[in-house]
């Protein structure tokens, strides 16, 4: 399966040292360096900028993979358990022309952070439509104008996938059966050191386990799980 990304230089660290060494070998990896300066914070010039230029992508993608199962992901994602077949099973059981990420447990709302479908007219044409309220409302990410036309009745199937593909916003700390971990829910400065540090803890707990979940969730890290952490 294909995976598609875009990233600015500020995010070529998540790129380069956590997204893809985690990428399963069934994946194969389209990746587009975006020319931006800037940190890459949430709601940023430069983050505004890079997802309407991701949209862009996502419809190009679209055009030139017509029939194919696809992946766009961000990059400020690892991939723990799920292969490139586990995925394309899910979203062929589902029935659905596209499935988003939920954005968490309680809410309707999907995250565009990771996104499965299988390229089509009517999928360029919905994110040609993302594009145009984008353009219309530069104020707005692609996130919410998704979900806005998801909720007025969008012409296209949709679905979320299981929460095992796991987001920041789904809750923390993480459980242990998670598939993917994306991290989300940086806002402020430093959204970069931020998602770092989320990775950081998500190897601890991975390697302490119940013992680093209780440290974290209780908001006290041991100064060896912090030594852990920081490798």
């Amino acid at each position: 399966m294909k995976v598609f990304c875009c990233f600015t230089p500020a995010h070529e660290i998540l790129f380069s040292g956590y997204f893809q060494p985690s990428l399963p070998s069934d994946f194969e990896v389209r990746s587009t360096l975006l020319d931006l300066k800037g940190a890459g914070d949430f709601y940023s010039k430069e983050f505004m900028e890079c997802i309407r230029r991701k949209i862009d992508l996502i419809v190009r993608s679209m055009e030139e993979n017509d029939g194919q199962v696809i992946l766009w992901s961000d990059v400020d994602i690892i991939y723990l358990e799920s292969t490139a077949a586990d995925l394309k099973a899910i979203y062929e059981a589902s029935g659905k022309e596209v499935l988003f990420q939920a954005e968490g447990p309680k809410t309707t709302e999907v995250n565009t952070g990771f996104i499965v479908c299988r390229a089509s007219p009517a999928m360029a044409d919905f994110f040609r439509e993302v594009g145009a309220r984008l353009a219309a409302d530069p104020g707005k990410n692609e996130q919410a104008v998704v979900n806005d036309m998801l909720r007025e009745g969008a012409k296209v199937s949709w679905g979320t996938l299981p929460l095992e593909y796991y987001a920041r916003t789904h809750g923390w700390p993480a459980p242990d059966n998670i598939r993917i971990y994306h991290a989300n829910y940086t806002a402020g400065k430093d959204g970069i050191g931020q998602k770092i540090q989320q990775f950081r803890e998500m190897r601890a707990i991975r390697r302490y386990g119940m013992v680093a979940k209780l440290w974290f969730g209780l908001g006290k890290v041991p100064k060896k799980l912090k030594r852990i952490a920081g490798r």
